[in-house]
Protein backbone atom coordinates (compact mmCIF):
# COMPACT_ATOMS: atom_id res chain seq x y z
CA UNK A 1 0.00 0.00 0.00
CA UNK A 2 1.68 3.37 -0.81
CA UNK A 3 0.50 6.28 1.40
CA UNK A 4 0.99 9.83 0.49
CA UNK A 5 -0.25 11.20 3.74
CA UNK A 6 -2.78 10.74 6.53
CA UNK A 7 -5.55 12.27 7.88
CA UNK A 8 -8.58 12.53 10.56
CA UNK A 9 -12.21 11.81 9.76
CA UNK A 10 -14.83 12.26 12.16
CA UNK A 11 -17.34 9.32 12.49
CA UNK A 12 -19.51 8.33 15.59
CA UNK A 13 -17.70 5.48 17.73
CA UNK A 14 -20.89 2.97 15.81
CA UNK A 15 -19.29 4.02 12.93
CA UNK A 16 -15.73 3.35 13.54
CA UNK A 17 -16.88 0.11 15.70
CA UNK A 18 -18.64 -1.05 12.86
CA UNK A 19 -15.92 -0.59 10.73
CA UNK A 20 -13.44 -2.25 13.54
CA UNK A 21 -15.54 -5.06 13.40
CA UNK A 22 -15.82 -5.26 9.49
CA UNK A 23 -11.95 -5.62 9.12
CA UNK A 24 -11.68 -8.19 12.33
CA UNK A 25 -14.25 -10.66 10.62
CA UNK A 26 -13.95 -10.15 6.96
CA UNK A 27 -10.67 -8.56 6.09
CA UNK A 28 -8.25 -9.85 8.96
CA UNK A 29 -4.60 -8.28 8.34
CA UNK A 30 -5.86 -4.75 6.83
CA UNK A 31 -5.94 -1.19 7.77
CA UNK A 32 -9.07 1.29 8.25
CA UNK A 33 -7.77 2.81 5.22
CA UNK A 34 -8.26 -0.30 2.91
CA UNK A 35 -11.46 -1.14 4.76
CA UNK A 36 -12.76 2.38 3.67
CA UNK A 37 -11.44 1.98 0.61
CA UNK A 38 -13.38 -1.00 -0.20
CA UNK A 39 -16.00 -0.03 0.61
CA UNK A 40 -15.70 3.32 -1.69
CA UNK A 41 -15.16 0.81 -4.05
CA UNK A 42 -17.99 -1.53 -3.41
CA UNK A 43 -19.98 1.89 -3.74
CA UNK A 44 -18.68 2.86 -7.13
CA UNK A 45 -18.84 -0.88 -8.69
CA UNK A 46 -23.06 -0.87 -7.39
CA UNK A 47 -23.54 2.86 -9.16
CA UNK A 48 -21.96 1.16 -12.31
CA UNK A 49 -24.39 -1.40 -12.21
CA UNK A 50 -27.01 0.34 -11.39
CA UNK A 51 -26.42 2.90 -13.99
CA UNK A 52 -25.97 0.12 -16.75
CA UNK A 53 -29.78 -1.08 -15.15
CA UNK A 54 -30.40 2.85 -15.43
CA UNK A 55 -29.69 2.51 -19.49
CA UNK A 56 -30.84 -1.06 -20.23
CA UNK A 57 -34.67 0.20 -18.48
CA UNK A 58 -34.43 3.27 -20.47
CA UNK A 59 -32.93 2.15 -23.90
CA UNK A 60 -34.75 -1.40 -23.98
CA UNK A 61 -34.29 -1.02 -28.23
CA UNK A 62 -30.55 -0.30 -27.40
CA UNK A 63 -30.40 -3.46 -24.66
CA UNK A 64 -31.71 -5.58 -27.10
CA UNK A 65 -30.05 -4.67 -29.88
CA UNK A 66 -26.66 -5.63 -27.77
CA UNK A 67 -28.23 -8.79 -26.71
CA UNK A 68 -28.32 -9.82 -30.42
CA UNK A 69 -24.84 -8.79 -30.99
CA UNK A 70 -23.77 -10.95 -28.43
CA UNK A 71 -25.64 -13.90 -29.55
CA UNK A 72 -24.01 -13.47 -32.59
CA UNK A 73 -20.70 -13.31 -31.49
CA UNK A 74 -21.41 -16.51 -29.41
CA UNK A 75 -23.04 -18.79 -31.87
CA UNK A 76 -21.10 -18.48 -34.25
CA UNK A 77 -17.51 -17.96 -36.20
CA UNK A 78 -17.36 -13.93 -36.38
CA UNK A 79 -14.22 -12.27 -38.01
CA UNK A 80 -13.99 -10.28 -34.60
CA UNK A 81 -11.43 -8.27 -36.23
CA UNK A 82 -14.10 -7.09 -39.03
CA UNK A 83 -16.77 -5.71 -36.53
CA UNK A 84 -17.20 -2.38 -35.98
CA UNK A 85 -17.50 -0.46 -32.94
CA UNK A 86 -16.15 1.34 -29.53
CA UNK A 87 -14.27 -1.47 -28.26
CA UNK A 88 -11.71 -0.42 -25.63
CA UNK A 89 -8.57 -2.23 -24.81
CA UNK A 90 -8.78 -1.92 -21.03
CA UNK A 91 -10.91 -0.87 -17.97
CA UNK A 92 -9.26 2.87 -17.75
CA UNK A 93 -9.66 3.35 -21.50
CA UNK A 94 -13.19 2.76 -20.86
CA UNK A 95 -13.41 5.01 -17.76
CA UNK A 96 -11.89 7.18 -19.74
CA UNK A 97 -14.76 7.12 -22.35
CA UNK A 98 -17.08 7.54 -20.47
CA UNK A 99 -15.50 10.21 -18.13
CA UNK A 100 -15.77 7.71 -15.03
CA UNK A 101 -13.02 8.46 -12.52
CA UNK A 102 -10.06 6.61 -12.27
CA UNK A 103 -9.75 5.22 -8.84
CA UNK A 104 -6.64 6.75 -7.84
CA UNK A 105 -8.92 10.10 -8.45
CA UNK A 106 -11.99 9.72 -6.88
CA UNK A 107 -10.87 10.89 -3.62
CA UNK A 108 -9.40 13.66 -5.78
CA UNK A 109 -12.56 16.62 -5.51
Amino acid sequence: MTTTGTTTIRVTVRTRDLILRMIKNEMPGKTADEAVQFLYDEHWKAQCIADAERWRREHPDEYRAELAELERWTASDIDLDAIEGPYFRSKEELDEALNWPAPDQRNAA
